[in-house]
């Protein structure tokens, strides 16, 4: 919801709204552009709500404009069925048809991380050397079979590596396509 960053007399969302998405959703969420109210009665809700502030008046000279239409948040806009990624650092709207490939990007940077962290710990490689787009065949190899037989990876075992050896062999539309992550 865009409540154009409105915290006092813009409370969108409190312990009642909070309730019904969690009800009609069960693992929905909410983001809004402006202000909460009852963040005690919406901290004990098993639902996820991202806002800028919160204040105890009701909401107050606000008109809808839309429902279930496009939502500036911030400096993004967030389409009617885009999914929504929140950590503590931000959020992300993702179209709906770009997230198959997004999850298996993000994974296989975790496995990346998994084995890069465990090769820093050991000295073999430098932050440099795992902080590279691209890297040598030999690495790949040693980071599929980190995989294959590290216990905190069993999850990751399934992804395909294919792309990355082949950017590792000099392929470069391989080497293209893993820059391209890179250069948005």
């Amino acid at each position: 919801a865009d409540m154009f960053d409105k915290v006092w007399n813009g409370t969108f969302v409190g312990g009642n709204l909070t309730t019904a998405i969690n009800v009609r959703t069960r693992t929905g969420g909410a983001v809004i552009w402006g202000g909460v109210r009852d963040i005690e009665q919406m901290q004990k809700i098993d639902t996820q709500v991202y806002y800028r502030g919160t204040d105890p008046t009701p909401i107050r000279e606000c008109l809808m404009t839309s429902y279930n239409g496009p939502a500036k948040i911030g400096k993004a806009v967030c389409m009617p069925g885009d999914i929504v990624m929140g950590t503590t650092s931000g959020i992300l709207f993702i179209p709906a048809y770009l997230v198959e490939e997004l999850v298996n990007s993000a994974e296989k940077s975790h496995a990346k991380d998994i084995f890069g962290f465990a090769m820093l710990e050991q000295g073999t490689y430098s932050a440099a050397e795992i902080d590279s787009t691209v890297w040598p065949e030999e690495m790949v190899d040693k980071m599929i079979d980190f995989i294959e037989h590290d216990s905190s990876c069993e999850k990751y075992r399934g992804l395909d590596w294919s792309l990355e050896i082949n950017a590792a062999r000099g392929d470069q539309e391989a080497v293209d396509e893993l820059m391209k992550g890179y250069l948005v």
